[in-house]
């Protein structure tokens, strides 16, 4: 098993590799890879572009679609103004969704309210 400090190292390359690669699509792994390392800070710009792009196609498969809200969830510690993009994307796309994710969502949004609203010391 690769640990995940090299992996998190070697992202950067990947996922600039994976933009070359045209006879396989692998780009979707980036979300599990993300989950699993964190998104390497040369490519959080492009990171966040690509899983908001993710969440919102309908053609996405709702596991990708799970592991990138997690991946933009965790990076809201880094980034809050993603806590009100986040909000209102997945407010956009509840009613498209299967059960299982708006449940999912719902998890989301509670915890971006959370975050949004801390309680008070």
């Amino acid at each position: 098993m690769v640990s995940k400090d090299y992996l998190h190292k070697e992202l950067s390359f990947l996922f600039e590799l994976s933009n070359q690669i045209t006879h396989f699509d692998f780009k979707q792994s980036f979300a599990n890879y993300w989950k699993i390392a964190g998104v390497p800070e040369t490519d959080e710009g492009k990171a966040i572009s690509q899983l908001f792009e993710w969440i919102q196609d309908g053609k996405t498969n709702v596991t990708i679609k799970s592991r990138a809200t997690e991946v933009l969830l965790k990076m809201t510690d880094k980034y809050p103004e993603l806590i009100q993009e986040l909000v209102i994307t997945t407010e956009e796309v509840k009613g498209m969704q299967t059960p299982s994710y708006q449940k999912k969502m719902k998890d989301v949004n509670r915890a971006l309210q959370q975050r949004k609203n801390p309680p008070s010391k």
